[in-house]
């Protein structure tokens, strides 16, 4: 695993040991947190991207939608209608086709049996009557997952079962069972991998959707068991989670990396006055991933996670690396004491990938008078590359208050002229209006390739004329370290040790039966390098029996730091090396070795 992330330069901290049981440590919620509405206590959440709307149920038993508009997210109160006042039963979560305009509401009867699937016309405004589709036996519904290309739905119940329900005829498949008390889940667009919040201890479990089998476990969080639990993809990419954990007065907003096994915390609630409480629920994310919804004890909660500027520098971050936690002579990234409130702490990481660059654009409009900007970029190389200007495009979201049939963001191309000048739009002067766009103060998308010391310069424009000295000279310009090298993973072999002295080594051969009590000392050869030095960490993990795992050996970036900030790890060695002590097996049982 790389210290490298898109726009999000990491050296996060490790799943395990992160919330150790129920000790969460008190800290404040983020001053950028909006309540959009007063309600009674939030259960689940779903986001319209066709209407810019949120629907929710709530602890009275109804289900009812927030309308999302620009001024109201930045000034609230937002508008909020019934739509549904009571089910036959209790409602617990709620998914939305933004499309057809169908939600699916899943109830439960209050026992361990008799959970239900509803659907719900959400076409017009009126409160609607809900028609039940399934009636099978779901348990304790939890979480309902939508599949809109297959007409199905994922629901996943706390008796540990996954089914998947046919929205035409109702009919259900039971797709994996034995899984744990499921207390919320999220599926792949591929429809091939799922991931399960469960509690008592709460992990996050992957199962693959075509046997039913866990293949792995995330971290193991603490013992929590009443919740709020909650899991949303962060983003389209669908590399990370945001997990809602805890109970009531002790809870936690995490950002779960699935690739790299890490988790960082974005923001905690603590104490008896804490945001959430137990029945607290639900996560969010708008299509842009600017903005994060979470259901609160008292009101939807809205999280910017575009940046905010302080209109006293022009670039402000990438993706959420804060300039001023970006060395400008290495182009490290470096937040674990500065900024105080970045909200991923990280330590000697580069950046890689497409980054995404947020800048005051407010601030070139109304105190520099610039209608255009450009970025040339640089790398520092011998011989040196020219400034070059950054010919790259995407597609951001801007607010349509005249679209028919309701006011909604739409998507707009973001691309340069033929000599790399961006327009600034001009919703970005007025305050009232800056939030039409999302995500906000997104200055380029810059897509990197080659590795290197990369100098990005900005220059503004009025019209046609250079008026770049305005800004002081030191905001001019922003350095980063870009490393896209990825890291060598190969588990080489794993040996026997006889107990002998010396000790005998011998090879263990794939499908070869081994047995305990003799042998049953066992050391690994692998690689886990990173040729450019900048590995974060590496885990070699055993699998057996049901849902049997545990931690073979594992090393991290911070138990080198020395002089340069350089690891490179394993290559072609042996590994638990003397005086650590072999790994033994507890039981007679296939088991499945993977190294991350």
């Amino acid at each position: 695993m790389l210290r490298v992330l898109g726009g999000n330069s990491k050296l996060f901290l490790v799943l395990q040991g992160l919330l150790a049981c129920a000790a969460l440590q008190s800290a404040a919620v983020p001053a950028r947190a909006i309540d959009l509405a007063p309600t009674a206590p939030v259960r689940a959440l779903s986001y319209d991207e066709v209407a810019n709307r949120l629907y929710f149920l709530d602890a009275t038993g109804a289900l009812k939608r927030l309308d999302l508009t620009p001024n109201c997210e930045a000034a609230p109160p937002c508008q909020v209608s019934t739509i549904v006042p009571s089910f036959m039963g209790q409602p617990l979560n709620v998914a939305v086709n933004a499309t057809t305009g169908f939600g699916y509401v899943t109830v439960s009867a209050g026992t361990l049996s008799g959970g239900t699937l509803w659907r719900v016309n959400l076409n017009g405004n009126a409160p609607v009557t809900p028609v039940k589709i399934a009636t099978a036996d779901l348990g304790i519904p939890t979480q309902i997952v939508l599949a809109p290309e297959i007409n199905a739905a994922y629901i996943a119940s706390t008796v540990g079962q996954l089914w998947r329900v046919d929205l035409s005829t109702g009919q259900t498949s039971l797709i994996a069972e034995h899984l744990g008390s499921t207390q919320a889940l999220v599926v792949n667009a591929a429809r091939t991998l799922a991931y399960g919040l469960y509690a008592a201890p709460v992990r996050i479990v992957e199962i693959d959707l075509g046997t039913g089998k866990p293949t792995r476990t995330l971290g193991t969080f603490g013992q929590f068991a009443l919740g709020p639990f909650s899991l949303a993809w962060t983003d389209s990419s669908e590399s990370a989670l945001y997990a809602l954990i805890g109970e009531f007065g002790d809870s936690a907003l995490l950002r779960v990396n699935l690739a790299a096994n890490t988790a960082s915390l974005m923001t905690k609630f603590a104490g008896a006055g804490g945001l959430i409480s137990g029945d607290g629920d639900g996560l969010a994310v708008n299509p842009s991933g600017s903005s994060l919804y979470v259901g609160s004890h008292q009101s939807v909660i809205r999280f910017p996670l575009s940046a905010a500027p302080d209109h006293s520098r022009v670039f402000l971050s990438i993706g959420n690396i804060p300039v001023t936690g970006i060395s400008q002579t290495s182009g490290y990234a470096n937040t674990s004491t500065t900024p105080p409130d970045a909200p991923f702490k990280v330590v000697d990481s580069p950046f890689g990938g497409t980054l995404d660059i947020f800048g005051d654009l407010t601030l070139l409009i109304n105190t520099y008078h610039a209608t255009s900007y450009r970025i040339l970029v640089s790398r520092s190389v011998i011989p040196v590359d020219p400034p070059a200007p950054i010919m790259a495009s995407w597609t951001a979201y801007r607010w349509n208050p005249a679209s028919l049939p309701l006011p909604h963001y739409q998507p707009v191309l973001v691309a340069p002229d033929a000599t790399g000048h961006y327009s600034i739009p001009p919703e970005y002067g007025p305050p009232a209006t800056v939030p039409y766009w999302s995500p906000t103060y997104l200055m380029m998308r810059w897509p990197t390739s080659d590795n290197g010391l990369y100098t990005l310069q900005l220059q503004i424009f009025r019209g046609a004329r250079d008026i770049t000295f305005r800004i002081p000279t030191a905001q001019q310009s922003l350095t980063v370290l870009v490393d896209n090298t990825l890291p060598v993973a190969n588990l080489q072999s794993i040996r026997a040790i006889d107990a002998t002295t010396p000790p005998s080594v011998s090879v263990i051969e794939p499908c070869q039966i081994v047995s305990t009590p003799l042998p049953n000392s066992f050391d690994f050869v692998l690689t886990a390098y990173d040729a450019n030095g900048h590995l974060l960490s590496y885990s070699l993990t055993a699998f057996w029996g049901r849902n049997r795992s545990a931690t073979v050996l594992s090393d991290s970036y911070s138990a080198h730091v020395s002089g340069a900030p350089l690891w490179t790890g394993v290559n072609n060695d042996s590994r638990p090396l003397p005086p650590d002590p072999y790994w033994m097996a507890t039981c007679n049982c296939a088991h499945t070795f993977v190294l991350r």
